[in-house]
């Protein structure tokens, strides 16, 4: 069968289809060629816009960047304080242990008789029971040791007496015999030498000592214990960190006595000077110097640091060293910087999307503008020379030419209000799209879901589908409750923006008004262990807004039964009124027994987004919404006074006729 005409009586075209295809590209065509004409114009009226959403993405970055930092810096100081911890327990284990072995009895009877073999015997047992001590000495007043325990191949054993060495040369016991009775003195950590050769393996080594004194208060030499360090260091290199965090710790040098290099450990004992923190980090060095504590940043990362001694700046524990300034040691806790990058890489490519999106936006928009003003300015140059043609040729046209004027100005003026109500709608839904926890809340369901793809690939198991649908309720349950929070800060922005002529004024008693509103509150109370009392005489009337002051009341009261009472069994919120004596006021207090408000946050307490609950849903409008409400339209003052575990009261001082209509 031929074909056939259309329904409407005509054959298809394919030249009609070319030109159909080619019209939306043409239109392209001489919009870009109508733009260009008025490129300068486009370009004033695109800058300031593009600083502006360059500069808000800039913050945005910084203040994310600042947020998602935020646990890196608490895993450093969990880290710092662990070490920390764990350098004052060992050191507190080193003198209880010496005070304990140089105050034995058994050791008092052999500095008076010099029977030596039950000291031995109590030694021997104490090093096995303990096995953390390498050398237990007794060296008399001459330097010669006298007595010494060795803890060799798991146990203790008792060198011979030619095996016995003279230290009367060594540093740390002629400045031990210089303590008195009870004084402790600490050695400098180092790797342990025996004929003036580094022991192999390597045995790190701090010698704590205390002098002897016999019953008559003669001086019979010293206490000395060898406490095999290497406990210590690797307690403190097994520590669990989070982010890839490193934990190095140098000496008052800066020498590494315990690096996540073991190359560079022990520069000072092993020839290697190089090998020292001033060396490859000499910025970060210099401000250890300064400050015993604290945080610095640099090309290679985020550092802490903190400083540990036995005395700990204590001036009575270092009057127990006997003025000998015990060994310092600084405590390094390093996030690399590719951690810290790897962190923000997220967020800056988040941002720039908006950035680029934003931009798209403005940028059509301001060339919708543009091109609108450009064409209103040609339209009403043709206009006016069309005028002047007109009155020269016509008069009788003259009506009719003013009111096509008219009518195209009121057209352009149309269609810039119609975009700009675009762009306000469009940037109002933006602000109502919280799109922090969305994005954060969708990342986490992305990387789910890839895991997942992940284990399909291997073969799924039950129980990931079932940790996979537990992340996809979790995720959709916390992009719910942000919406509803954003939701509901739209409500609270709209009762700040009240209008005092929508507002219904009327006489009325505050008795009234107060139980009006706390019919509402009662059911609050009923559920909960706390009470309510009201103190309000029945002749306090009142011309105003009942409606605010409700509000301001019930956003008062429900502060008090939200933050009162965090952790009390039961509380009292009550509500007092009295009549003040220049007659024309009255003062309305709402006070509760509860916690009480901190001072630091009590000056605070009215200003917007201010609140201590923001992880429980609070939004920190509630007070400010009060505080407006009372002084913007009903014409008082709230004012607030607050003890610490004493409870809090808030003021309320309205007039007896609020200003506005009818005043």
């Amino acid at each position: 069968m031929a074909d056939g005409p259309d329904l409407n009586g005509t054959a298809p075209s394919p030249a009609a289809g070319r030109t159909r295809r080619r019209r939306p590209l043409r239109r392209l065509w001489r919009t870009g060629l109508r733009l260009w004409r008025v490129r300068r114009a486009f370009l004033l009226n695109l800058l300031p816009w593009a600083a502006a959403t360059v500069l808000i993405c800039a913050l945005t970055y910084d203040r994310l960047s600042a947020v998602r930092l935020e646990p890196l810096r608490l895993a450093q100081n969990d880290l710092a304080v662990q070490g920390m911890t764990v350098l004052s327990r060992w050191s507190g284990f080193l003198k209880r242990d010496l005070m304990f072995l140089a105050r034995d009895p058994a050791l008092a009877r052999a500095l008076s008789n010099g029977d030596l073999g039950e000291v031995a015997a109590r030694w021997q047992s104490f090093a096995d029971t303990s096995g953390i001590y390498d050398k237990i000495r007794w060296i008399d007043e001459t330097g010669q040791e006298r007595l010494r325990v060795n803890f060799e191949d798991g146990r203790a054993v008792q060198v011979r007496t030619d095996k016995l060495q003279d230290k009367r040369h060594r540093p740390f016991f002629f400045e031990t015999m210089t303590l008195h009775p009870g004084q402790v003195y600490y050695s400098r950590l180092d790797l342990n030498s025996e004929n003036d050769q580094i022991e192999l393996p390597y045995k790190p080594t701090l010698r704590i000592a205390t002098p002897l004194y016999d019953s008559k208060g003669n001086a019979r030499g010293i206490l000395t214990l060898n406490f095999l360090a290497k406990v210590l260091l690797e307690r403190l290199g097994q520590m669990p960190s989070s982010f890839g965090l490193e934990l190095h710790l140098v000496d008052h040098e800066g020498y590494w006595l315990l690096s996540p290099d073991p190359q560079q450990a022990w520069g000072f004992m092993l020839g290697h000077p190089e090998h020292a923190l001033p060396r490859s980090q000499p910025a970060l060095w210099q401000t250890m110097q300064l400050r015993t504590s604290g945080q610095f940043a640099d090309a290679g990362g985020l550092w802490l640091f903190d400083t540990y001694s036995p005395v700990d700046g204590d001036p009575a524990a270092l009057l127990e060293t006997g003025g000998i300034t015990p060994p310092t040691w600084r405590l390094v806790v390093h996030a690399p910087q590719d951690i810290i990058d790897e962190l923000r890489q997220g967020i800056l490519l988040r941002c720039v999307l908006i950035a680029i999106l934003l931009l798209g936006m403005i940028s059509l928009f301001t060339a919708r503008v543009v091109l609108a003003t450009h064409e209103r300015n040609q339209a009403l140059a043709r206009l006016r020379r069309r005028s002047d043609e007109l009155n020269t040729a016509n008069a009788s046209l003259s009506d009719a030419l003013e009111r096509q004027q008219a009518m195209q100005t009121e057209l352009v003026r149309a269609e810039k209000l119609s975009s700009l109500g675009l762009l306000v709608a469009g940037v109002a839904h933006e602000l109502n799209t919280p799109i922090g926890a969305a994005v954060v809340a969708n990342s986490t369901l992305e990387k789910a879901r890839e895991a997942l793809d992940q284990e399909l690939a291997a073969g799924l198991r039950r129980s990931t589908l079932a940790e996979f649908l537990a992340q996809v309720a979790e995720g959709s349950r916390m992009i719910g409750h942000n919406l509803g929070r954003a939701a509901g800060l739209i409500r609270l922005f709209k009762q700040l923006a009240v209008d005092r002529a929508s507002v219904e004024r009327r006489s009325f008693t505050l008795a009234d008004a107060v139980d009006d509103t706390l019919h509402i509150l009662r059911t609050r109370f009923k559920t909960s262990p706390h009470s309510l009392v009201t103190d309000i005489p029945a002749d306090l009337i009142l011309e105003s807004y009942p409606g605010p002051l409700g509000q301001t009341l019930e956003n008062l009261v429900g502060n008090a039964l939200t933050h009162a009472f965090p952790n009390q069994g039961s509380g009292e919120v009550r509500i007092a009124a009295r009549r003040l004596p220049d007659g024309g006021q009255i003062e309305v207090t709402i006070r509760d027994n509860g916690t009480g408000i901190a001072p630091d946050q009590l000056e605070r307490i009215f200003d917007p987004f201010v609140t201590t609950r923001r992880s429980q849903g609070g939004t920190g409008l509630g007070l400010h919404l009060a505080h407006h409400l009372t002084t913007e339209l009903l014409g008082g003052s709230l004012t607030v006074t607050s003890v610490p575990g004493q409870g809090t009261c808030f003021t309320l001082t309205l007039p007896l006729r609020a200003p506005g209509n009818g005043a």
